[in-house]
This record gives C-alpha cells, sequence and structure tokens, in this order.
C-alpha cells in the first residue's frame, strides 16, 4: 500500500496524506475521511468533475505523519543523536495544519503569570515534527493553521 500526499493546487492547502494502491484509491480514502463514501460523492457535492478538480497528488515514499513532541535539550539518544524524547501527543497526524492545532491546543495559555499568560509545564517548548524528524517553526505552524 503506498502513501498519497493531496494538496489543494490553487490555495496550496494541505489536505493530507492517505493511503492506497492507487492515486483513485488515496482519493477515495480523503473524501471517506471528510465523511465522504467515496470521492465521486464528493465531486457530486461540489459540482466538480475529475477533470475540472484542482488537487495535486503525489506519491509519498515514506510514510509522513506529524506528531507534537517535547525533546529533553540536556540529553541525547547516542545512538541517533537526537534529543531525548520527554513527551508525545500519541497522534499519527496527517497533515500540517491538523498537527498545528493540536500544538495550539496543548499549548494554549492557561492563566496569568506576571506580565503574560503562561502554559503547561508539560507542553512548555513543544514543537511538531514529522515522522522523517523534521521539526517545524511557530511561524510554518501559524501559517498551516490558517490556510
Amino acid at each position: 500500500m503506498s502513501k498519497f500526499e493531496i494538496n489543494q493546487a490553487v490555495s496550496g492547502v494541505d489536505l493530507g496524506v492517505f493511503n492506497g494502491k492507487t492515486k483513485d484509491q488515496a482519493l477515495d480514502a480523503m473524501a471517506q475521511d471528510q465523511g465522504y463514501a467515496d470521492y465521486d460523492e464528493l465531486l457530486s457535492v461540489t459540482g466538480e468533475t475529475r477533470e475540472s478538480d484542482t488537487l495535486e497528488i503525489r506519491e509519498v515514499r515514506k510514510p509522513l505523519t506529524f506528531s507534537v513532541v517535547v525533546r529533553d535539550c540536556n540529553s541525547w539518544d547516542a545512538k541517533t543523536g537526537i534529543h531525548c524524547l520527554l513527551r508525545d501527543c500519541g497522534h499519527a497526524h496527517r497533515s500540517l495544519a491538523t498537527a498545528s492545532h493540536c500544538h495550539a491546543k496543548l499549548t494554549k495559555v492557561t492563566g496569568q503569570w506576571g506580565n503574560g499568560g503562561t502554559t503547561s509545564a508539560a507542553w512548555f517548548n513543544a514543537v511538531v515534527e514529522s515522522s522523517t524528524g523534521e521539526q517545524f517553526s511557530n511561524c510554518e505552524l501559524f501559517e498551516a493553521l490558517n490556510q
């Protein structure tokens, strides 16, 4: 089974990464993720056709997921050289946008301290990290939240 990344070509919105043996099966998985029976039903609701849709679909060679993590900046794994994982949200988000929402929820300001709000100490310095190890800045997360 392959994985396909699906984006809306005009707006650049990342719709996620979906499983399928073919692109058509990945489109069906995307539609089912949104509550439709299959991609044809989604098209019937939107009024588009397969020929008129503006989706970009590309096969992802490695499974690509995103999660919210906290890593210990003072210790690292001797084998990998990566900082040790302290906390993980436990989700395998299929798009940066959904991981950004999770990050925003976990790091939400919970009260006042001094001149600004505070967040839970457990999620302080949390970042979104892909399954390939790439970390995303707060600016990239903000952009993903506002797509």
